[in-house]
C-alpha cells in the first residue's frame, strides 16, 4: 500500500521501483466493470466486466491507469485473471479476453524472437485475430485464476513494453468480453525477476 499511496503523490495510479510495478486492478472502475468479491482473489476483490460483448472493437468501459516509471527498459506484461462465467461449451475459449493497450515507447507480443504489434499502430506483423485502435485482445485458455496472458490468436505470443525514458505512462483496458475478470497487473523486468517471483501475490 505505501508504493500505491507514494505513486498517488507524484501522479500516477501506481509506480514501478526496483524494475518492477504491481496495481491492484479493481481500484479503478469505468462503465460496466465492477469491483466483486470473488473467491482467492488477491485483496479478496477482483475486476470484473459485466458489459455486453464487444468483440469488434474496443472503446467499451475503458479504465485508464497511469504509472511512473523510474527505470526505462523493456517490461513483460502479466496480469491474474479467470474466466468468470462458464460457457456450455468450449468453456476455455469463452469469456477470457480483454483490450489491453499500454502507451508505451513500443508495445509488442513477443514468442521467441518474433514480434507482433497491434493494429492501428503502423507498426507490422499485427497480431491475429481482432486488434485494432493499437489495443491488443488480450486472452488466457485456463477457467481459473491464472497468469496467462497471451495475445494473436492461435499463435501465442507474450505482451511486453518498453519504455525510452522515466515519467507517466497510462494503461488501458476496455471491456471485450462479459465475464472476464482481471485481479491485478505486473509489469517487470525479466533480467531483474523471476516469473514466479513476479506472480507472488505476497509482493505488496
Amino acid at each position: 500500500f505505501f508504493y500505491q499511496a507514494y505513486a498517488q503523490c507524484t501522479g500516477a495510479d501506481f509506480e514501478e521501483r526496483n524494475g518492477i510495478a504491481i496495481l491492484e486492478m479493481e481500484s479503478k472502475l469505468a462503465g460496466s466493470w465492477r469491483k466483486e468479491s470473488v473467491s482467492n482473489a488477491s485483496a479478496g476483490s477482483t475486476l470484473a466486466y459485466r458489459g455486453s460483448d464487444s468483440f469488434g472493437a474496443p472503446g467499451s468501459s475503458v479504465i485508464t491507469y497511469s504509472v511512473r516509471i523510474n527505470s526505462p527498459g523493456t517490461y513483460r506484461f502479466i496480469w491474474r485473471n479467470k474466466i468468470g462465467v462458464i460457457a456450455s461449451s468450449n468453456p476455455s475459449t469463452e469469456h477470457n479476453d480483454s483490450w489491453l493497450k499500454i502507451n508505451a515507447s513500443d508495445f509488442f507480443g513477443l514468442k521467441g524472437t518474433h514480434r507482433v504489434y497491434p493494429g492501428g499502430s503502423g507498426k507490422s506483423p499485427v497480431a491475429n485475430g481482432a486488434t485494432s485502435g493499437g489495443y491488443f485482445k488480450v486472452y488466457t485458455n485456463t477457467i481459473d485464476w491464472s497468469w496467462s496472458t497471451k495475445t494473436s490468436d492461435n499463435d501465442a505470443h507474450f505482451v511486453y513494453a518498453t519504455f525510452n525514458q522515466t515519467g507517466v505512462y497510462s494503461i488501458q483496458v476496455s471491456g471485450r468480453s462479459n465475464g472476464h475478470l482481471i485481479d491485478r497487473m505486473v509489469l517487470y523486468k525479466e533480467s531483474s525477476y523471476s516469473e514466479s517471483t513476479a506472480q507472488n501475490l505476497s509482493t505488496a
